[in-house]
């Protein structure tokens, strides 16, 4: 609570690109803090002053959290090239039933992911685990994919996949590694307490 109040107090005398910055990280905690209502308006200030792909990819994850898939359609239209957002519309494509358009992005994605494994590219972990897992349907491989980001990564979105690839799995087990982590550095995360 005290972070949210010390970064709304930047917030109010920030130039614009700091400003829209700040609101992201403030709807990101408002998130993580189980305030959706708050992390909604937060994101929408931080879109209108700028929309930039890490900022398009958070509001895409919030929105699908939410079951809004149509509005992530709308909101990343034009942006298939980065594989980031490729990989948030294909979901939000899967999720409205429109096979042919799904069908279109998985096939990019995939040759995508096997493009940069080809070149030894591994920076992209997560985002292939997340395909695998929600597209693909291979939570086996997921879950390997997401240990192997884990190993060199340990973000709140990636204790994510990795717990959702252990349980479908059904392998819960294999996420223990992620709890102790996340209990020894206090995370307290919303998004994260119906896995943990």
């Amino acid at each position: 609570a005290r972070a949210s109040a010390e970064l709304t107090r930047l917030a109010a005398s920030a130039p614009p690109g700091l400003a829209s910055w700040l609101s992201l990280v403030r709807a990101e905690l408002a998130e993580r803090m189980g305030q959706p209502e708050q992390a909604s308006r937060l994101y929408q200030q931080a879109l209108l002053q700028g929309d930039d792909p890490y900022t398009l990819g958070a509001h895409a994850d919030f929105l699908l959290d939410r079951a809004q898939p149509q509005e992530v359609i709308q909101r990343l239209k034009g942006q298939e090239r980065n594989d980031a957002l490729l990989l948030r519309l294909a979901e939000a494509q899967a999720a409205t039933g429109d096979r042919a358009a799904t069908q279109r992005s998985v096939q990019t994605l995939r040759a995508r992911f096997e493009a940069g494994r080809e070149r030894g590219d591994r920076v992209h972990l997560r985002e292939e685990a997340r395909f695998t897992l929600r597209l693909l349907k291979r939570p086996k491989l997921a879950l390997q994919l997401a240990q192997e980001n884990w190993a060199v990564q340990k973000e709140p979105a990636d204790a994510r996949i990795y717990l959702e690839a252990a349980k479908a799995a059904g392998q819960p087990d294999a996420a223990d590694p992620v709890r102790r982590f996340a209990r020894e550095a206090g995370w307290s995360d919303a998004r994260l307490e119906g896995l943990l």
